[in-house]
């Protein structure tokens, strides 16, 4: 699961960047524009607090059927 979270967190911050590049811009915007990108950027924590706990919810689950493995031998 380590290097699951790992690759999450790595796509996710990714992510982010790109957006707050977005809301970085030195350029001329349209209007709605910046938030635009926060609603993404809101988007892309919602997903990544999706994953994540998904993928500890899996890892509990496995940590659970190995215990029951175990005691039962």
């Amino acid at each position: 699961m380590h290097i699951d979270i790992l690759d999450l967190l790595d796509d996710t911050l990714s992510r982010l960047l790109t957006v707050r590049g977005e809301l970085a811009a030195a350029r001329r915007v349209e209007p709605g524009e910046r938030q635009t990108a926060v609603i993404e950027a809101i988007e892309v924590a919602r997903e990544f607090s999706a994953s994540a706990a998904l993928l500890l919810e899996n890892a509990q689950d496995r940590s659970r059927v190995e215990a029951a493995a175990r005691n039962a031998l």
